[in-house]
């Protein structure tokens, strides 16, 4: 049986992180005098939700995004263990992982954030790579690297996000596409871009993942 490949979102997924990341975004558009402060509304909204979209939102003008996003992602790094672990990931990962299947995480949020809160949580040893915002290129592109890297077919690779741009980005690079509704947007925004398949909690995630 071919090894599958599971690509996570982050934030909204992996971690209950939308309130912690609004308010380093927030505190962020203060110091830097952005007229747009962030909402929960306008995340809901956003067909793309990356730190430099964030930030235009806000109101940063594009010339600006190269001299905030740095320090934006740096806050995050600061802040990483203040967004809790979502109850159940860690087990679903460990399923996976002794499956003798393949986690990676590819997330807006910076990587070496990311690895830190995983590590606290004891979860690293289930993740085979993370990709962030620390490295360029749109998530499709992305995706379609993590595939190279661990020799996976589109077939056999899914990803699994909680907003409009994971599963477009998703079916952009040819993958599988999992939506999951207890995140950072709600079901009637993510069935707006048909996800191949949609779960609205972790047991349902799990529950899924493993009749593959």
């Amino acid at each position: 049986m071919a090894k599958k490949l599971f690509i996570f979102d982050y934030d909204g997924v992996i971690v209950d992180s939308l309130k912690v990341c609004m308010g380093i975004a927030n505190a962020i558009g203060e110091k830097y005098d952005l007229p747009k402060p962030l909402t929960e509304e306008a995340i809901s909204e956003m067909p793309s939700v990356t730190m430099d979209r964030i930030l235009l939102l806000m109101g940063a003008a594009p010339e600006k995004i190269p001299v905030i996003e740095p320090e934006l992602l740096a806050m995050l790094r600061e802040k990483s263990l203040l967004a809790p672990v979502f109850s159940g990931i860690a087990e679903l990962f460990r399923s996976i992982h002794q499956a003798g299947n393949t986690v990676a995480v590819n997330t807006a949020n910076d990587s070496k954030a990311v690895a830190n809160r995983l590590a606290k949580s004891g979860m690293m040893e289930y993740v085979s790579y993370i990709v962030g915002a620390d490295t360029k290129g749109e998530k499709a592109e992305k995706i379609r690297g993590i595939m190279t890297k661990f020799g996976a077919s589109p077939d056999s690779s899914w990803m699994i996000g909680d907003t409009m741009g994971d599963i477009t980005e998703g079916r952009r690079a040819g993958v599988r596409t999992i939506a999951v509704t207890y995140g950072w947007q709600s079901t009637a925004t993510l069935e707006s871009v048909s996800p191949q398949h949609i779960c609205h909690n972790i047991k349902q995630l799990k529950e899924y993942i493993t009749s593959l």
